[in-house]
């Protein structure tokens, strides 16, 4: 099926800033095949799910792999999490891998479930030992934009500190920067070693699990082709799937 449209792309989460992965209408992010527009998938900014300075990640690699199977010409993006699900509203993002939610919903069509992630709040152990969300009143916490999970420490009292990735928290916790960061497991470790700071130092306040869902952006003309969703759904299910995200998130804990 030959989807017509000027533009299409794919956003996904990133952990860096200063590329850019919006392509205007009228102006393809990749060179179009045999008349076809080819589609962009996304991922989020965070560690180790996405890379924005490599523009890659796991989550990344997963989508591109979704896509394959079900015959789809993709390339994929990493964005910040607001710009992410700008562009499942907008159509500017076709599909991408979010923590759905029923604002969410109303923007991309759900196809599957294939993973989770822990949300914690890292600390230092010789500066914080809290043991409820209200021992981070007026305590600096280091935040990316756009998430509202940790919405409860910051109606709690905590003092938000606006960070572009995971490891730039981890790096202002070693310098005492801020007393708290935002973390996201299995990343955490990964963010502290590239900050310098040994595990042992670090304390992790549990905050939920949360599921992330492949989503189709309902402005895509992705949504008008009921046998290329089902392959993507029937892709995404199977125990090759499963396998292929542990791959990916294995490969890019090593960056």
């Amino acid at each position: 099926m030959v989807w017509m449209r000027k533009c299409l792309s794919v956003a996904t989460f990133s952990a860096f800033a200063g590329i850019s992965a919006y392509a205007p209408c009228g102006h393809s992010s990749h060179a179009a095949t045999d008349g076809a527009e080819t589609l962009v998938v996304s991922c989020v900014s965070v560690e180790p799910w996405g890379f924005e300075a490599l523009d890659t990640g796991a989550h990344c690699g997963y989508l591109a792999f979704l896509a394959k199977k079900a015959g789809l010409d993709v390339i994929s993006h990493v964005r910040p999490i607001g710009r992410l699900v700008a562009g499942l509203g907008d159509g500017s993002v076709d599909i991408a891998m979010v923590v759905p939610s029923p604002e969410r919903d109303k923007l991309g069509f759900e196809i599957c479930r294939p993973t989770h992630f822990q949300a914690d709040v890292a600390y230092l152990k010789a500066i914080l030992a809290p043991h409820q969300v209200s021992d981070f009143a007026n305590k600096s916490f280091g935040m990316i934009k756009g998430s509202t999970v940790y919405d409860s420490f910051f109606e709690a009292g905590a003092r938000r500190v606006n960070i572009k990735s995971m490891t730039q928290g981890f790096m202002m916790l070693a310098l005492h920067r801020v007393d708290a960061t935002f973390c996201v497991q299995p990343g955490c470790q990964m963010a502290a070693r590239k900050a310098g700071i040994d595990n042992s130092q670090l304390g992790f306040f549990p905050v939920s699990d949360f599921p992330v869902s492949v989503m189709i952006s309902r402005r895509s003309p992705l949504m008008q082709d009921n046998d290329a969703i089902d392959r993507l759904r029937t892709i995404c299910l199977s125990d090759e799937s499963k396998i292929e995200l542990d791959n990916q998130i294995n490969k890019y804990l090593d960056y």
